[in-house]
């Protein structure tokens, strides 16, 4: 995402992820001059909204456990933990959301 020529964000995802076939947002990086404004927050929900509109109802990311922060936007966002794995010696939470029309969390 930018604004003229200043790149803002950068917002990367798959509409079918390897492990479970469900979209997946792998990767949403912010300049670091927009974080802490509320900027993660407005690109992600732009990208919720586009999913939505493509009749998705369940959205993943994976997040480092050791990254409290990440982990802490991403609850505040919805996300619950539904795996804990080890992926290429690290610890990562799988996480999801459900966003479709139910607005109930899968089980």
């Amino acid at each position: 995402m930018k604004n003229g020529s200043d790149c803002l964000a950068i917002l990367e995802y798959g509409m079918s992820s390897s492990n479970s076939g469900q979209p997946w947002l792998s990767l949403l990086m912010l300049n670091n001059s927009h974080r802490g404004i509320g900027m993660g927050r407005k690109v992600y929900l732009f990208y919720e909204d586009m999913m939505v509109q493509r009749g998705v109802e369940t959205i993943e990311i994976a997040v480092h456990a050791e990254n409290e922060r990440a982990f802490r936007f991403w609850t505040t966002l919805g996300y619950q933990v539904f795996n804990e794995r080890l992926y290429e010696g690290k610890w990562m939470y799988s996480m999801r959301k459900c966003v479709g029309s139910s607005g109930e969390e899968e089980t």
